[in-house]
């Protein structure tokens, strides 16, 4: 595919996109947006870099970030993520992707919320205790390589969620996404995706909108190898250092239905030491309540990878997030 065809492809699908978003940020749109689970993120490694991914999404974190990136997936992966949010949330996931030669990457994922638990106290004495939310979701997802930098992929999610142990609700909803890489000598990427397509939600009477959301962004990968070599940083020369990620930079930009533009910045530094690939983390959420500071760690050894993230909430505590990646040959 020429240069001139990739680049109508991608004004379309840009084009396309920006239709779906006029279609849900419109005036006549409700107001009202339930079932965030389907914006929860996953991955400690996303976390650890502020969750600015959409153009970074090489691995099955992806499924939650943008799917399109999965095309660019070599290897088989199994991930288990847990997390431990405020007030006693506690979040799981499950996911395996499997790469296929020329013909894309299907990948399916299964999360879970328990929301904690609320104590109601009635005026005659009496306290009852409640599950506050219990939320189940399902993913399949499909990513394939328009050609050797055009990436496209989609999600179609399935959310069962149930309310204080009383209201129950179901719904549908998908994902669309694209990615541009091998930039600048394979060191540019440009991602950008649509969360949460569908109808709405309804626990009781009324029926909500999904919490759709809107995100672009950029990362660019800074190869230091001969600034560290320069500097005498490097004390042992490795076998892999042909795929030695140096600084990865990123950028992201979303606009939730129900609230303003959020901004997003994140880092990686990665190095390898002994045969093993060690990973250093730090981001930034812009415009959230309050503002998040992110940092995280993690380390390959062979086919095994651990990540842990930790997010800073001023005068609220901390968020910890934990991921366990397991990559077999194809």
């Amino acid at each position: 595919m020429g240069f001139k065809k990739k680049f109508l492809l991608f004004s379309f699908l840009v084009y396309f996109f920006k239709l779906i978003s006029m279609s849900c940020f419109g005036e006549e749109s409700r107001g009202t947006v339930s079932g965030l689970t389907l914006r929860q993120g996953v991955g400690a490694r996303p976390f650890g870099m502020g969750e600015a991914y959409v153009a970074v999404s090489d691995d099955i974190n992806a499924l939650f970030s943008n799917p399109a990136g999965l095309a660019g997936i070599q290897k088989k992966e199994l991930n288990t993520m847990y997390f431990k949010g405020l007030a006693d949330v506690q979040t799981g996931f499950l996911g395996y992707v499997v790469p296929w030669e020329k013909r894309g990457s299907l990948a399916m994922g299964f999360l879970y919320l328990n929301g904690g638990r609320i104590k109601i106290n009635y005026l005659d004495g009496n306290s009852h205790s409640f599950e506050a939310q219990r939320d189940y979701v399902g993913i399949l997802s499909y990513a394939r390589e328009i050609n050797y930098s055009f990436l496209l992929g989609g999600n179609v999610k399935l959310l069962h969620s149930t309310l204080v142990e009383e209201y129950t609700a179901q719904t549908l909803s998908a994902d669309l996404g694209i990615m541009y890489k091998k930039l600048m000598n394979n060191n540019l990427s440009i991602g950008f995706t649509v969360q949460n397509i569908g109808t709405g939600i309804k626990y009781s009477d009324g029926e909500d909108d999904l919490p759709f959301t809107l995100k672009g962004g950029i990362a660019y990968k800074l190869n230091i190898e001969g600034i560290e070599n320069y500097m005498g940083f490097i004390n042992e020369v490795s076998s892999k250092r042909d795929i030695l990620p140096g600084c990865l930079f990123s950028l992201e930009v979303e606009k939730p239905k129900e609230m303003e533009f959020k901004g997003k910045l994140g880092f990686e530094y990665g190095k390898y030491w002994k045969e093993h690939r060690y990973l250093l983390r730090g981001g930034y959420k812009l415009g959230y309540a309050p503002d998040t500071y992110t940092f995280g760690v993690g380390c390959e050894f062979e086919q095994f990878q651990f990540d842990y993230g930790i997010g800073i909430l001023k005068d609220l505590g901390l968020l910890h997030k934990v991921s366990f990646t397991i990559r077999f040959s194809v």
